[in-house]
């Protein structure tokens, strides 16, 4: 009898422990997904292309296997939170690819600019 009451005492401990597994990998999935969009949202204007890849591989991951794996343990709550963390993710990336295309094409006029103030000279 000794022996059951301690299987049993150490089978409701692994079951609590799983149950607890389970909420704390969506916990952590959540914390990581959101932390990835707070840095994009902080610093992605500063951002170079390594940078931006090593940013957008870990989204697809959040978006891609990582989601599969807790998808059904989250809550309408928390699918909603996924689906906003993933818009707010696309609007910085949106965001800092318009600001960079702006800088580009400042960068080409000022060019031309000095192309055009070359060309002026040469005739002086």
């Amino acid at each position: 009898m000794k022996l059951s009451r301690i299987s049993l005492a150490g089978l409701a401990l692994v079951a609590t422990l799983s149950l607890g597994s389970c909420s704390s990998n969506k916990a952590v999935y959540l914390s990581r997904f959101n932390t990835l969009v707070e840095n994009v949202e902080a610093d992605g204007g500063g951002y170079n292309l390594k940078q931006w890849k090593k940013a957008n591989s870990k989204y697809n991951d959040y978006m891609g296997d990582d989601y599969k794996k807790v998808k059904d343990k989250l809550t309408l709550s928390e699918q909603a939170e996924v689906a906003k963390l993933a818009t707010r993710y696309r609007a910085a990336q949106v965001k800092y690819s318009v600001d960079g295309v702006k800088q580009g094409i400042q960068l080409i006029q000022d060019g031309i600019k000095g192309v055009g103030e070359f060309i002026n000279g040469l005739g002086k």
